[in-house]
């Protein structure tokens, strides 16, 4: 019962946080969101296939191949959240992404195997891997998305792009 309330809470409790969002900033960031949302539709399959991981209890029948709640809830709002406050401040990006990416590669896989939600197979270090590949291309995505006026600031006052 209580891993079917954490799957249920990771789906819904991150797009109710939207309310708190303003819709420009939605707008800007969900093209992003929901190309990283389908690569980890991809690699989810990939992970079922290699059996990477294994979903012991789905939240669907259907998704069994695919960590749905993490996927279409965790991932994707916080994916829009994360660049809401660090997009063009690579450095930041960068920090919050190793925590992030540390957190559901170290942590979560222990905590979901208890509740009998998932068994990861690979390697902490691997999933790591992963997750922060996912989130290079994510910061990649975006710069293209916006164009010729994106920028990275690496240090205080270095810019490349156009927008100051």
């Amino acid at each position: 019962m209580l891993g079917l309330v954490f799957m249920w809470s990771g789906l819904i409790v991150p797009w109710l946080t939207l309310f708190f969002m303003d819709g420009r900033i939605l707008r800007r960031y969900l093209p992003a969101a929901l190309a990283v949302s389908l690569l980890n539709t991809v690699t989810s399959q990939l992970a079922w296939h290699y059996q990477w991981w294994t979903i012991e209890r789905p939240m669907f029948v259907w998704s069994s191949a695919i960590d749905f709640p993490l996927v279409y809830g965790a991932f994707l709002i916080g994916t829009i959240w994360i660049l809401a406050f660090t997009f063009h401040k690579w450095w930041m990006f960068a920090i919050v992404n190793l925590a992030i990416d540390a957190f559901f590669s170290f942590v979560m896989p222990g905590v979901l195997r208890a509740m009998n939600l998932i068994d990861v197979r690979i390697t902490g270090w691997q999933l790591y891997g992963i997750l922060l590949f996912t989130a290079v291309l994510l910061y990649l995505f975006q710069l293209w998305y916006e164009g010729e006026g994106a920028e990275i600031t690496i240090g205080r006052g270095s810019r490349a792009g156009g927008r100051a």
